[in-house]
């Protein structure tokens, strides 16, 4: 069942990897922007959008059949 929904979303990788990259700018160059207090619920809107929109553009645009497969009638 998780192997199903693993190709389902398969663009959830990516949008992991985006929100990976912003966690470590936000430890980077953010909290020193906002003196170590860079608001939370900003953050966490941020990682919740990006895995939300990977997941529904995943839906939207589900992935491409290959080539050599063959259908099943």
């Amino acid at each position: 069942m998780l192997a199903d929904a693993v190709d389902k979303f398969y663009l959830l990788k990516y949008g992991l990897g985006v929100v990976l990259v912003f966690v470590g700018l936000k430890m980077v160059w953010l909290n020193r922007l906002f003196d170590g207090h860079f608001p939370i619920w900003i953050s966490l809107a941020i990682i919740c959008g990006v895995i939300g929109l990977s997941v529904l553009l995943s839906f939207l645009f589900p992935r491409a059949e290959t080539a050599g497969e063959v259908y099943k009638d």
